[in-house]
């Protein structure tokens, strides 16, 4: 193999380590202003994962003991809705 193959080859390592690193890039800054905005897990909840046990059992178990929030328009007046609007 000449220099010129030598240097095809160098080329293509840089090329293929270029692509991995933009892929790698892409994959942990993609997603992470959708996972800053949101709320924060309940400690408890965090714990249990981490210690891992069963998603599941821990949701069933956290919305036995966590009350329903209340619904924001419960205060506001019911909509109006107009057959004819369709």
């Amino acid at each position: 193999m000449g220099v010129l193959g030598a240097s095809l080859g160098i080329v293509a390592v840089i090329v293929i380590a270029a692509v991995a690193l933009l892929g790698l890039l892409v994959i942990v800054i993609g997603p992470s202003r959708r996972v800053r905005a949101e709320p924060p897990l309940d400690p408890d909840v965090e714990a249990a994962l981490l210690l891992g046990e069963d998603p599941d059992e821990i949701s069933r178990e956290h919305a036995a003991v966590t009350p329903p929030e209340p619904d924001a328009g419960a205060d506001s007046e019911p909509e109006r809705v107009d057959g004819d609007a369709f």
